[in-house]
């Protein structure tokens, strides 16, 4: 077997994967205040296949741009590289080979993420679903291991039945796995629940690989409590994921500075890496959650108008520090980048390509598209449109099943034996329907396919960047 021993994954404090809230700023920032080792957030293989890696000469960087959207994926660069762990979300060996490959020469781990509990993870197989499908779980692992000239770990949740956690850990340190991150909670336990730390320690005493123990923020405030929760776990090293959203100087041995120094810092480095608004939006937000809520503090105001990464930088007193490096990159070539799909569009890039394939395979007729209320009359309603032209033909009612996925709804259509959906997910389960109603109509040609792009309810992959300006 290949030596795996590039990353040593002992007496480590390591940035968890966390969705939003690991990307390169928050990366880099953890490394510069005492992180060993940091994660990407989970970036799903079906997702990852459709991009081109790119080099940014200009920002330094290494891009995964999705050719057909123009979205960036993933980001990195050389200053990271050493301690940069790769997590892919994925149920399928050869799907994870081929991501791993595309990324290899630019970190230095690849883990696998067995333990997200959110839908839009377990509804593809992958996550916290692996869990109850650890044949398959097994497959990748050992593709992994055995194709890759890199570090393999898992991340992974207990669950109710500890023996059951136990003979899987061990099967993975068989196939070969560096390290095990185990998160103290089961799947369906939430974030506020206590983490069972006796589970972790169990883990920790059965196998002989690394154990990051995974789950202390409610006990995180400072340093000297991640070497408390270490030595209470059993555990090998720690990973921390909400307690260092809220403050990342938590990893600083000298101890935790003012969120506002952080702040400062993180967005220095999002203007030296042209980082995009939204995503800065989120992470301050967390950062900013102990002080009370952000709409009721004296920045209130500048900080719900914000819609640039200029105009935050502005409330921290660092707008001509960003204006200047926006000048510089301007004057060196650099274009903008689309980050994520337009505004008004939540459903997750990688869970569009996913919804995709899987109506694809299943014969389902499917569209991008987006149910906005405002831009239908009272007599122009999708469901209505739908509703009269089956009278008309006398055609069945058409049916509605409704699925909810993390807060948002989609639902599949049946008209004449044929199921039409959006692969969007939409904010209601009314609006799920008339989303549905919105594809089966187009097809139907009851709606005309420019005019749909016009009004931004209709999105073509090469539609994905020009939407935005609608």
């Amino acid at each position: 077997m290949k030596s795996k021993s590039i990353i040593d994954y002992c007496n480590k404090l390591i940035l968890a994967p966390m969705v939003r809230g690991s990307l390169l700023p928050m990366r880099l920032l953890a490394l510069r205040y005492g992180a060993d080792l940091v994660y990407t957030d989970e970036i799903i293989d079906l997702s990852m296949l459709q991009t081109t890696r790119r080099v940014n000469s200009v920002l330094g960087t290494i891009d995964f741009i999705n050719e057909d959207s123009g979205c960036l994926l993933f980001r990195t660069c050389p200053a990271e590289k050493q301690k940069l762990i790769f997590q892919i979300g994925t149920a399928d060996p050869q799907r994870a080979i081929q991501v791993a490959r595309m990324v290899q020469n630019d970190v230095s781990g690849i883990d696998i993420n067995m333990g997200c509990p959110k839908p839009y993870s377990t509804s593809l197989g992958i996550g916290a679903a692996l869990l109850s499908n650890v044949n398959v779980a097994k497959k990748i692992v050992q593709g992994l291991v055995e194709n890759i000239d890199l570090p393999v770990t898992c991340k992974i949740r207990v669950s109710d039945d500890i023996e059951q956690t136990l003979n899987m850990v061990k099967d993975f340190e068989t196939l070969g796995v560096s390290a095990i991150a185990v998160h103290g909670r089961t799947r369906r336990q939430k974030s506020f629940e206590q983490v069972n730390k006796d589970a972790i320690r169990k883990i920790a005493e059965s196998v002989q690989i690394p154990i990051i123990a995974n789950g202390g923020s409610l006990d995180i405030k400072h340093f000297s409590d991640i070497l408390k929760f270490k030595e209470d776990c059993g555990a090998t090293s720690v990973m921390v994921a909400r307690a260092a959203l809220q403050n990342l100087s938590v990893f600083r041995k000298e101890g935790t500075i003012d969120v506002q120094d952080v702040i400062t810092e993180y967005l220095k480095l999002c203007a030296d890496f042209g980082h995009p608004w939204s995503n800065v939006e989120y992470c301050l937000r967390k950062m900013l959650l102990p002080l009370g809520k952000v709409e009721k503090s004296p920045i209130g105001n500048d900080f719900v108008a914000a819609e640039s990464l200029e105009a935050f930088c502005d409330i921290w007193n660092l707008g001509d520090y960003c204006r200047d490096k926006q000048s510089e990159y301007k004057s060196k070539g650099l274009q903008d980048v689309i980050v994520s799909p337009p505004r008004g569009i939540n459903t997750p890039l990688e869970l569009i390509l996913a919804r995709e394939e899987k109506c694809s395979e299943k014969n389902i007729i499917h569209e991008r598209m987006q149910y906005k209320r405002k831009l239908f009359g009272c007599y122009s309603i999708p469901k209505s449109i739908l509703y009269g032209y089956c009278g008309r033909n006398d055609i069945p009612t058409p049916t509605y099943d409704t699925t909810r996925i993390d807060r948002q709804f989609y639902c599949i259509i049946t008209v004449r034996d044929k199921q039409y959906t959006s692969v969007l997910l939409q904010k209601d389960e009314r609006y799920a329907q008339q989303a549905a109603a919105l594809v089966c109509c187009y097809h139907l040609g009851l709606y005309d396919e420019d005019f749909l792009v016009s009004i931004g309810c209709l999105y073509k992959r090469c539609d994905m960047v020009s939407a935005s300006k609608l």
